[in-house]
């Protein structure tokens, strides 16, 4: 699948998604899986993110980062935010998810 960008840049699916049980995703009742997706910038692939849909695929979040100690906080970049909102097409719903998962934007 292939989903436009600005300027000729594009975004494609591949890798074959799969369940994820992980210790953020464990608040929410419905299946989550893993996404890879490859960011194109004409035919030569710039970006590999790993992203998550949650709950059914009702929000679709990056791959945080593990917390440096035990009881910390998982987190993304401002940057992985951005994808996040895009792929999951409504940014209310994405901080929702993100605020259920417990995960924070680092600043």
């Amino acid at each position: 699948m292939d989903l436009p960008t600005t300027g000729g840049d594009q975004a494609r699916t591949g890798g074959a998604t799969r369940h994820v049980q992980q210790p953020w995703t464990n608040g929410f009742q419905a299946t989550s899986t893993r996404h890879e997706y490859v960011l194109y910038y004409g035919d030569s692939p710039v970006e590999y993110h790993t992203i998550v849909g949650v709950d059914d695929s009702r929000a679709f979040v990056p791959d945080p980062q593990q917390p440096q100690s035990p009881g910390g906080t998982y987190s993304i970049t401002p940057y992985q935010a951005t994808l996040g909102e895009i792929v999951t097409g409504d940014v209310e719903t994405f901080n929702a998810y993100l605020n259920r998962a417990g995960i924070v934007v680092q600043q």
